[in-house]
């Protein structure tokens, strides 16, 4: 919840997910992202933060696959990472 003049909390989940996110814009394509323990040690958050990040990403992915006769841009726009087709790939590989 946040107050007039306050910001939101940032959960070191949803840090570690904008860090991810980040990380997949600057991979090549087809290029696999480091593993759970690499990513913990990377980015100084335990296992469980990095797993609960991915499962995240994977789950707002997921969802950003709607029917032809949907409107995308307007009904997942703050849902959806800001390089979906390109985080989708190197997180298809995590499962």
């Amino acid at each position: 919840m946040t107050t007039a003049g306050s910001h939101p909390k940032v959960t070191k989940q949803s840090a570690t997910r904008q860090q991810v996110l980040d990380l997949i814009g600057r991979l090549g394509i087809g290029t696999a992202i480091p593993s759970e323990r690499q990513l913990s040690a990377d980015l100084g958050v335990s296992r469980l933060t990095v797993r609960a990040a991915l499962d995240d990403l994977k789950y707002q992915l997921s969802s950003c696959h709607l029917p032809k006769e949907q409107n995308v841009a307007s009904t997942q726009e703050s849902k959806c990472p800001s390089k979906p087709s390109l985080a989708h790939g190197h997180l298809r590989k995590l499962g």
